[in-house]
């Protein structure tokens, strides 16, 4: 019986062909200096576009194969990934990422220098693609979890507040296909919920197994111009404040009216702010948009109303 692979790589993608051709191409480098045997794995979650014949380009350069999951939805993909994967460790990343040239090479030696830890993660900083709107980039700051920064060497152990995100990060075969992914989270048609890789891993640390950061198993996230905007922000945020309501899920009557009061206020005050400021100080108006779009939907949670 052939030996198992030390890792599979997993990329979910779903009609963004161009986009994932790109991140292949930055793997295709990190993959020189990688001797170990791995894998590649693309879930194509029902692309209706010419994934399928971009991945095969790649098939003389990555050890990469092509799995169909019709069934939509982030969840759903990364669950047939983890069906498919040989390896021992399984690596994320997403189709909009560059990696470093050392991310692969990264992920492997920590395996080997940490065989008692189940989970791993890595570096991941903003690219601001072209035209890149100024006033966006400065807020940065105040977008770390939109953008899905990771960049904080002093961590050193993974815990149930410093998760990696699901664009970088790996988990041990034996513990990932043990704590699958919920449907009922993750970006799906129709759906801005994230949620799904940060449930399953602090499930996994719940359980008594423990985790590292690989600071050198580094990527880039590139933010196009499309996603560099108001309507982005308060899509990403308000999908939050339905999730995570700012009074907390709260149940029964009186504690629903409360939730409604203080979300209300919070959403009146956040929003007048950012109106007077968003022309003047778009830089300074950003956390006032963030504050007003999960108050707003953390209203409509406690409304019992469907988030737009």
């Amino acid at each position: 019986m052939p030996q198992a692979p030390l890792a599979s790589v997993v990329i979910c993608t779903r009609n963004r062909s161009a986009s994932l051709r790109r991140t292949l191409v930055s793997i295709c480098e990190a993959a020189r200096r990688a001797s170990d045997d791995w894998e590649i794995v693309i879930v194509d979650n029902g692309s209706t576009d010419d994934t399928k014949q971009v991945v095969s380009e790649f098939a003389e350069r990555l050890p990469v194969r092509h799995v169909f999951e019709p069934n939509a939805g982030l969840s759903n993909a990364r669950n047939a990934g983890v069906r498919a994967s040989q390896g021992d460790f399984i690596v994320w990343t997403d189709d909009d990422v560059l990696v470093d040239e050392n991310w692969l090479n990264a992920y492997f030696q920590s395996f080997k220098a940490h065989p008692g830890r189940a989970i791993f993660g890595g570096k991941a900083t903003p690219l601001y693609e072209e035209p890149a709107k100024e006033w966006f980039v400065e807020a940065e700051p105040e977008l770390c979890s939109l953008l899905a920064i990771r960049n904080a060497p002093s961590w050193k152990e993974i815990t149930r507040d410093r998760v990696p995100y699901g664009l970088n990060y790996a988990i041990r075969g034996t513990e990932q296909r043990s704590h699958l992914y919920d449907p009922n989270l993750g970006v799906a048609p129709g759906r801005r919920r994230g949620g799904e890789e940060v449930a399953v891993i602090r499930e996994i640390l719940a359980a008594g197994h423990s985790g590292v950061w690989v600071w050198e198993a580094a990527v880039l996230h590139r933010i196009s111009p499309e996603r560099q905007s108001e309507a982005y922000i308060r899509q990403f945020y308000s999908s939050h404040g339905y999730d995570y309501p700012i009074a907390g899920h709260r149940v029964g009557k009186l504690h629903s009216l409360k939730g409604i009061a203080i979300a209300l206020a919070a959403w009146g005050k956040s929003s007048i702010k950012y109106r007077l400021m968003r022309r003047s100080k778009p830089v300074q108006s950003v956390p006032h948009l963030v504050a007003a779009s999960i108050a707003g939907a953390s209203l409509r949670r406690y409304l019992g109303l469907q988030l737009n």
